[in-house]
């Protein structure tokens, strides 16, 4: 069911969707960029997350290692909670040349644009900046005051891949930067210090990610390319056009996103994964809600079998002209936090 509130600016309070001002949640901006903060974050870690990710983010992938390991998970990556992680992906070479890993982390962010891909780590209390410095420079690479870089021949001993070629420290901001090229990493770093505006500043992107908040990890993706991820394949699309035909009409949002909360265990309801969609109005959003809240049962239209086997219990909520879809899954399900995979209740 679909619930709003009875004002007319829409704001709902569900447990999955964090937006109480107890939670320490801010997205407000000050200047061209935001407000800049240390390790004493007020904010949460999405919204921090953010605030260093350049406006023209088109994609962004959030890993928030401090819940993971809250939730007693002994393998996230079998749960579908490490997929978003480049630290993940590049494995035992982090910890094994730079004397840190996961586990010293409190979140992480994978920033993209159409040009290049930027790791984004926030260390967490037990891991100081000098430890940081100390496992650069051991690791060969050449310091630049905050800035550090490594020689192809150094990163391939170290197997750390061409993603820390250009690496900064923004103790401001509380943040490691990570870069493929020293200028993708400059972006982030006038990002994260207030000279550029951020993702933050964007509305469709804060609306999207506010109802993201408080999971365990999230994807959020611009324009067009949450539709793309979604979209039934062409074999398919004889049947989604019927099931629209009987249920409503799909019509295009301007950002997407989403997540995975994990409650420890196994079962039915061990994770609850939650979409959301920001429309270009209130209006749309509010006539979006239940077409999509009625697509998300049935045939698993593009995959096999029915939407119940993998997302069961879909609960929509509206806040403006944001639409959220929660459903409840087990943590051995098809793999979603990729972004790619037919999703006709998220496709446009």
């Amino acid at each position: 069911m679909v619930r709003r509130s009875p004002s007319a600016v829409v704001l709902v309070v569900v447990p999955l969707v964090v937006l109480a001002l107890a939670a320490g949640v801010a997205w407000a901006v000050t200047g061209p960029g935001q407000q800049v903060l240390g390790r004493a974050d007020v904010r949460g870690p999405l919204a921090s997350a953010l605030a260093v990710a350049p406006a023209d983010t088109t994609v962004l992938g959030f890993t928030d290692w401090d819940r993971i390991r809250d939730s007693g998970v002994a393998d996230p990556a079998t749960r579908d909670l490490a997929t978003r992680s480049a630290l993940s992906d590049i494995g035992e070479a982090v910890p094994q040349a730079l004397g840190w890993s996961t586990d010293d982390v409190r979140w992480e962010a994978f920033v993209q644009d159409l040009g290049a891909g930027v790791l984004v780590v926030a260390p967490g209390d037990a891991l100081s900046w000098s430890e940081v410095e100390d496992g650069l420079r051991e690791a060969g690479f050449d310091q630049d005051g905050d800035g550090w870089s490594a020689t192809p021949q150094v990163l391939t001993e170290n197997g750390l891949g061409d993603q820390f070629t250009a690496v900064r420290l923004v103790r401001s901001a509380g943040v490691l930067v990570a870069a493929t090229a020293p200028e993708a990493a400059d972006q982030v770093v006038r990002t994260a210090t207030g000279r550029d505006a951020s993702l933050a500043t964007v509305r469709q992107a804060a609306d999207t990610a506010q109802a993201l908040t408080g999971t365990d990890t999230v994807l959020l993706q611009a324009g067009s390319l949450g539709c793309d991820a979604a979209a039934v394949p062409d074999t398919d699309r004889a049947a989604a056009d019927a099931a629209q035909a009987r249920e409503g009409r799909l019509q295009a949002y301007s950002f997407a996103g989403r997540s995975l909360t994990d409650r420890g265990g196994s079962g039915a309801s061990a994770q609850t994964a939650t979409f959301a969609m920001t429309f270009d109005d209130v209006s749309t959003a509010r006539e979006q809600a239940p077409i999509r809240e009625r697509l998300a049962t049935g045939p698993f239209i593009g995959r096999t079998g029915q939407v119940e086997d993998e997302l069961r219990d879909p609960s929509a909520t509206v806040d403006q002209a944001t639409v959220a879809l929660s459903f409840d899954r087990s943590a051995d399900g098809t793999v979603l936090m990729l972004g790619t995979g037919a999703l006709l209740f998220a496709a446009c």
